[in-house]
Order: structure tokens, then C-alpha cells, then sequence
């Protein structure tokens, strides 16, 4: 009997290594969803210069100052505004007599965050004659980009299944057990097409007009499976 079971685990290793590698499939499919951007960014940043240091600062402050005044009459919250950037650094010219003059910069810029799109326009005007030196934007946002992206993952993961299948069946197979399922890294969001929004003509602006626009966002997914032979008979072998 001892020597039956030494006969029968010696035996098992050679059945497992006879035991058939099973044929892999691999797809990679992506998804796409669409979504309206609900808030722009805006850049602001206002520059002075002046021979002593702190007079280029107390000159940046009392700019900005204005500056966020204005931002805000225009309907913009206090926690939608950041400070991004700081600075002060001196400036050296040399004049045509030889003669090096040195003044310093300094700059204060903040980001703000319009959640109104109609008042995009007010933003970008109060700030140019409050005395802003630079205003970048607006950036189109969709504040919650990943409720778009699951959607585009869903569709990702449908479309994989669909083109695993339709593999499948093309080679006279089915699809046997999920070995790997993964994301890939999607891309940013992309600009798709404009919505120009019309600006109050009674009123004289700076500002142009502001298309608000679409953006599309793309998932990426890859699975494996294992393929087994067909047996529904539905999908002939090639």
C-alpha cells in the first residue's frame, strides 16, 4: 500500500507538467464621455517696479488689493481665490552711457475660480481696470472630472468585453476565466467644441467675448482571459 502511494505522488508532479498551457487573449479597448465645463480658472497677476524694494511691494499690494475688490464685486468668494505666486528680485539696466541702473520687481498673482459663468466677463474687466498686469484664461474646469471619468471607464470596460468576445468568437473560442483587468493612464481632458457665451452689450467691457465649451475625456482599460473551446457552436472556427 506505501509503495501504491509513493507510485501515486511521484506521478502527480509528471500529470501536472503534462496538464495543457491554456491560450490567452489580451485586448485593450478605450472609453469616451463628454462633459460641460462648470467653472473657469483665471490667472491674475499685477508687476511693479520702483528703485527701493519696498516700494515696488507696498505698490503690488495696494494694486492687488484693488484688484481682489474688483474680483469679488463681481460675485467671486473668498475661497476661490488663491495666491499662487509672491516675488521680488532686482533688475539691472545698463544705460547707453555705461552707467547700471538697478530697480527692483516685485509681482503678487492669484487664481480664481469662477463658478458663474456670466460673470467670467465682470472677473477679467474689474481686474484689467484695477490695475491687474496680466490675465491668463479663463481655463474651462469641470469641478467634478471624476464622475465623468467613470462614466468613460464604464464604457471602456463594455467596449473591452465586446471586442474580447467578438475575438474570441472570431478564433472559434469563448471566453474562459478574467486573469488581469487594469487602467491604463488616460489623457487630460480635451477642448471638443465652443458654446460662445453672449456678453451684456448695454454695457462698455474690456473683456471679449467667452466660449465655454465641451471637453471630452478618454479611460483607457486592458483585460486577459483564458480561451476554452466553443461549445454553443455559435461561433465557428476560422
Amino acid at each position: 500500500l506505501s509503495a501504491l502511494m509513493m507510485l501515486c505522488a511521484a506521478a502527480a508532479p509528471a500529470d501536472e507538467a503534462r496538464a495543457p498551457i491554456p491560450t490567452m487573449l489580451s485586448v485593450t479597448a478605450m472609453g469616451e464621455a463628454t462633459g460641460v465645463p462648470d467653472a473657469a480658472d483665471v490667472s491674475i497677476r499685477v508687476e511693479a517696479q520702483a528703485p527701493a524694494p519696498g516700494d515696488a511691494m507696498a505698490d503690488v499690494a495696494t494694486r492687488m488689493t484693488a484688484v481682489l475688490a474688483a474680483v469679488k464685486a463681481a460675485g467671486v468668494a473668498d475661497p476661490q481665490i488663491q495666491t499662487t505666486d509672491v516675488s521680488l528680485y532686482p533688475r539691472r539696466e545698463r544705460l547707453k552711457n555705461d552707467e547700471e541702473v538697478v530697480y527692483y520687481v516685485a509681482a503678487s498673482a492669484v487664481r480664481v475660480r469662477v463658478m458663474d459663468f456670466a460673470a467670467i466677463g465682470d472677473v477679467l474687466d474689474g481686474a484689467v481696470r484695477a490695475g491687474a498686469s496680466q490675465v491668463d484664461g479663463p481655463s474651462m474646469v469641470i469641478t467634478d472630472l471624476e464622475a465623468l471619468m467613470d462614466v468613460a471607464r464604464d464604457r471602456a470596460v463594455a467596449r473591452l468585453f465586446e471586442k474580447a468576445e467578438r475575438m474570441a468568437c472570431a478564433a472559434g473560442m469563448s471566453l474562459g476565466r478574467l486573469t488581469e483587468l487594469s487602467e491604463q493612464g488616460a489623457p487630460a481632458p480635451q477642448f471638443k467644441r465652443q458654446m460662445m457665451m453672449a456678453m451684456d452689450s448695454s454695457e462698455a467691457r474690456m473683456a471679449p467675448p467667452i466660449a465655454a465649451g465641451e471637453r471630452d475625456v478618454n479611460a483607457g482599460v486592458s483585460g486577459a482571459w483564458e480561451l476554452v473551446p466553443d461549445a454553443s457552436g455559435a461561433c465557428p472556427a476560422r
